[in-house]
């Protein structure tokens, strides 16, 4: 399948058909239903910007 399908399927812009999901499921070889499973909830997110754990280009910290 054509990257824009996924991409219009993800978007949500066109309607996804039982035929596409089939091909989906099968391409990852996976049963179709779990394509269509809920997915489990996410945590709540912090607000604001994550912290550095460390420096990016592994020196020391600065001033």
């Amino acid at each position: 399948m054509a990257t824009s399908v996924f991409q219009r399927d993800e978007s949500a812009k066109t309607n996804i058909t039982a035929t596409t999901i089939a091909r989906l499921a099968e391409g990852f070889d996976v049963d179709p239903q779990e394509l269509l499973a809920p997915l489990p909830p996410t945590p709540p997110r912090k607000a604001g910007r994550p912290r550095l754990t460390e420096p990016m280009d592994g020196g020391a910290w600065r001033a």
